[in-house]
């Protein structure tokens, strides 16, 4: 019954008479999918830094267009007798009204990516590849921006360039 709730978008919202006069402001963010689900905790890791600088324009065009945007802090505390993490946090954005969701960094094998391309939450993932019929992505051009990175090095003289791939089964690291 959660699963069915938590992926048709039904459930009790404290804010229900607003939203049916007036669309939500309030984007979720899910950031990183660290394995106890907070965020904030995570932004010192020196793999997060690119993150620092795009959520700074996230903040600012959010802001342009008159939407907050929240950080679950308690992102999969149980529902009833839900214990599916995914659903617990479906179920809680959907409690909070949020009009969308955007993340940023999720690990490839993270519950909430099936459950927010399952969700009515119109979702956008940055930097991972998924899509849903209300989900979809944007990514960074990784292989121009290697390119530029080799050609400013082989400008400056250098010959001998190492790189690092990262994680092989993340975009970043494939291209």
């Amino acid at each position: 019954i959660y699963t069915a709730i938590a992926t048709l978008g039904y459930g009790t919202n404290a804010f229900s008479r607003d939203i049916l006069q007036q669309r939500s402001h309030l984007i979720a963010l899910a950031l990183f999918g660290s394995e106890d689900g907070l965020n904030l905790s995570h932004l010192t890791e020196t793999q997060f830094y690119f993150y620092l600088e795009l959520l700074r324009h996230i903040e600012r065009e959010a802001a342009n267009e008159k939407f907050d945007l929240f950080l679950p802090s308690r992102p999969y505390d149980s529902v009833d007798s839900v214990d599916d993490p995914a659903t617990m946090y479906a179920l809680a954005l959907r409690e909070k009204g949020v009009a969308g969701a955007l993340t940023l960094a999720l690990r490839a094998k993270e519950p909430r990516i099936q459950r927010l391309c399952r969700s009515p939450i119109p979702t956008i993932f940055v930097d991972d590849v998924f899509q849903g019929p209300h989900a979809t992505y944007i990514k960074s051009d990784y292989m121009d921006g290697a390119r530029q990175a080799s050609e400013h090095l082989l400008q400056l003289g250098h010959h001998r360039i190492a790189y690092f791939t990262g994680d092989t089964l993340s975009v970043t690291g494939t291209e």
